[in-house]
């Protein structure tokens, strides 16, 4: 999650950029992470706001994705897991993926 997030996320992650909820930033991060894990990771990768989907790289695996979501609100406040190392957390995100991307089809 640390690597994607330095390739990819930081460059709006880290200063705000449009609006992105900057890393470490406890306030801003809070309702995100109260939304859960799945449905902001899936609502990120499929984009919202500003934010394209998969951050603008279309290159990256779902995990991969997770892993940097993860690791951006654990630092900023959440308790989340890796979840490539929990195959029921990645079943609940690529469900949510799922919802989104059916929405989104409409």
């Amino acid at each position: 999650g640390a690597k994607v997030y330095r390739e990819v996320c930081r460059h709006c992650h880290e200063d705000g950029v449009a609006g992105a909820p900057k890393k470490g930033d406890r306030k801003a991060w809070g309702a995100l992470v109260r939304e859960g894990q799945a449905v902001l990771t899936a609502h990120a990768w499929v984009g919202i706001r500003a934010m394209p989907p998969r951050g603008g790289h279309p290159d990256l695996s779902l995990e991969e994705f997770s892993r940097a979501v993860a690791d951006m609100a654990s630092a900023s406040g959440g308790d989340w897991q890796d979840p490539s190392r929990n195959a029921a957390l990645m079943a609940q995100i690529r469900k949510e993926v799922g919802k989104r991307e059916s929405r989104q089809a409409k």
